[in-house]
């Protein structure tokens, strides 16, 4: 209340930059990835999960090992994603090789909208697997968990600190 909010849309490499820069007051991001003189806080929890579309063979399962993605031409973040950096360090871990990704995007409903649209599979956030009526969100097991970050500096002006402070509570909030 009170604030005018400008929202960019980015990944976390290139929000983390924005804010290092000084374009941005405060960043939320998928990693963990902090900045000298910023304060970085769990913001809120996310899961990740393989989205298929509703006529693919995993469409029907209730959840798939990380393993099983070995087989699939992926849709996937760009290289600066928090996403795509959190699943390709389980995938590696477990698999003790890279995973290719087949079609990459700077944003994860493109993802979502490219598996509706024919791509084989993507791994998202289940808030952008849920966007899109025709593609079906399957579950890994275990469960790939991860949370959000806000990265912020100084909060120099009345308004920053006013919108950390709301995104904070509204934050504690929702987990409660």
């Amino acid at each position: 209340p009170g604030v005018d909010v400008k929202v960019k849309v980015s990944d976390s490499q290139a929000a983390l930059e924005d804010l290092s820069d000084k374009k941005a007051d405060l960043a939320i991001v998928g990693t963990d990835r902090s900045l000298p003189g910023f304060s970085s806080i769990p913001f809120m929890n996310d899961e990740l999960v393989l989205v298929v579309g509703k006529q693919h063979p995993l469409a029907t399962r209730k959840s798939v090992s990380i393993e099983e993605l070995s087989g699939l031409k992926l849709a996937g973040r760009s290289s600066g994603s928090g996403t795509r950096h959190i699943w390709e360090k389980l995938y590696k871990s477990r698999c003790s090789s890279s995973k290719e990704i087949a079609l990459q995007f700077g944003h994860a409903l493109a993802v979502v909208n490219a598996v509706a649209s024919g791509a084989e599979g993507g791994v998202v956030s289940r808030i952008a697997a849920e966007s899109h009526p025709d593609v079906v969100a399957v579950d890994f097991d275990p469960p790939l968990l991860r949370p959000f970050y806000m990265v912020y500096g100084l909060c120099e002006t009345k308004a920053v600190e006013t919108l950390v402070s709301f995104m904070i509570d509204k934050a504690e909030h929702k987990e409660g």
